[in-house]
């Protein structure tokens, strides 16, 4: 297993076939399966009606997740238990993103690709949740696109990504992140990928792997390819109908350009009277700043990691001078030619002083990142409290 799986009673997918013909098993909506091990296993069920006697929904659900044999182990990274609700908006005016403009100058954007969304029938209030799902895209160059989600009120926007990759938006050299898109890819407030984290894992011949990811802070921001609200960015609508707008823009030329076939808007209608974001305003400057802070303790315990590097390379350096100058004292010994024994004597006291000088560098260096990780953890952990709490607060 590798990659992002839904449960749900209109999954078109057998997740016992898929499991027993493919590795790893494929993304996608499956539908539940009894467990192995009785006369039904494998057999489909359905997961609605084994809670049709919940009288309150409301409350701490469970996913529990158990591996029944040692020797091997997996890990979760995000999932959502939907109960129903979100209204799902298809996009339409899908079709190739046009190539942007290069020039001696530099780049230029090429034309607007807009994908839109009709979206009726909500209460007159701000969504209570707001994502992009499905978003089938395909482009060689991810660092020229920048995709951003607009309200029908044109003046509420939330960028999606852009720039991805950049970190100096005046330096010409810098063309950014140089990763493929070719899959689905969903953006959520509750996912826990960073977008800029997996354009920068997948790097320069694999494509950014599908999944759920943040919106993050384009190129030219303070902390570019830090995680955002998307939600908040739409907290003072007056009303979610109209037409939304996912305008995919390609920044710079000579790369052909990409594609976009297929995209859904998704939003959570907020009952009327309930709290909305534009009463969240002080755990929005709490995350961002918890954003900036995690941001910082990334980078250095980057940095950290690099330095222990560094210092470990260069003990194995000293190490090995050391056995050189020890087999050079050895062969002079042989010869009885005292000046030259001292001298090989003075090299190998001289290549242990610096052994245990690197030695000490690598102790000191270790502390340093065994301090930036757990300054690292801290900052992760005080993110995620600031992102739970301003969705609680969102939410209403």
């Amino acid at each position: 297993m590798n990659g992002t799986y839904s449960f749900s009673d209109a999954g078109d997918k057998d997740w016992w076939d898929a499991a027993s013909n493919n590795d790893p098993v494929p993304d996608g909506d499956y539908w539940a399966t009894v467990i192995g091990g009785g006369e039904h296993a494998g057999e489909r069920t359905n997961l609605t009606p084994v809670f049709d006697d919940i009288d309150e929904p409301n409350g701490t659900w469970t996913l529990r997740i158990s591996d029944l044999c040692e020797g091997d182990t997996g890990e979760v990274f995000a999932a959502t238990l939907d109960l129903g609700g979100d209204h799902a908006f298809d996009g339409t005016g899908v079709g190739e993103i046009p190539d942007g403009v290069t020039h001696e100058g530099g780049c230029a954007p090429g034309t607007p690709r807009d994908v839109t969304f009709n979206v009726t029938g909500l209460p007159a209030t701000a969504p209570a949740d707001v994502r992009i799902t499905g978003l089938a895209l395909t482009h060689p160059w991810v660092g020229d696109l920048t995709a951003t989600l607009i309200a029908p009120d044109g003046a509420a926007t939330a960028i999606l990504f852009g720039g991805t990759g950049v970190k100096e938006i005046d330096d010409p050299e810098d063309q950014g992140d140089d990763s493929d898109l070719d899959g689905t890819y969903s953006f959520a407030d509750e996912a826990t990928w960073n977008w800029w984290a997996a354009a920068a894992h997948a790097g320069a011949i694999d494509a950014i792997r599908p999944g759920t990811y943040r919106t993050s802070t384009p190129r030219g921001a303070d902390s570019p390819g830090a995680n955002t609200g998307l939600t908040a960015a739409f907290s003072t609508l007056a009303t979610p109908n109209g037409r939304w707008t996912l305008r995919l823009v390609d920044n710079c030329g000579f790369d052909g350009g990409g594609e976009v076939s297929a995209a859904t808007l998704e939003l959570l209608p907020r009952t009327p009277g309930t709290p909305t974001t534009r009463d969240c305003a002080s755990l929005q400057t709490a995350l961002t700043g918890a954003q900036g802070k995690a941001t910082a303790a990334a980078a250095a315990l980057t940095t950290a990691q690099a330095a222990l590097g560094s210092a470990q390379q260069a003990e194995k350096v000293a190490k090995a001078s050391v056995k050189k100058a020890k087999k050079k004292l050895k062969s002079t010994r042989k010869h009885d030619n005292q000046a030259q024994i001292k001298k090989a004597a003075k090299r190998l006291k001289a290549a242990k002083k610096r052994l245990n000088a690197a030695r000490a560098a690598l102790a000191t260096e270790s502390a340093q990142l065994t301090s930036a990780q757990a300054s690292d953890t801290t900052a992760r952990a005080q993110l995620r409290s600031a992102e739970t709490a301003l969705d609680a607060c969102q939410r209403g």
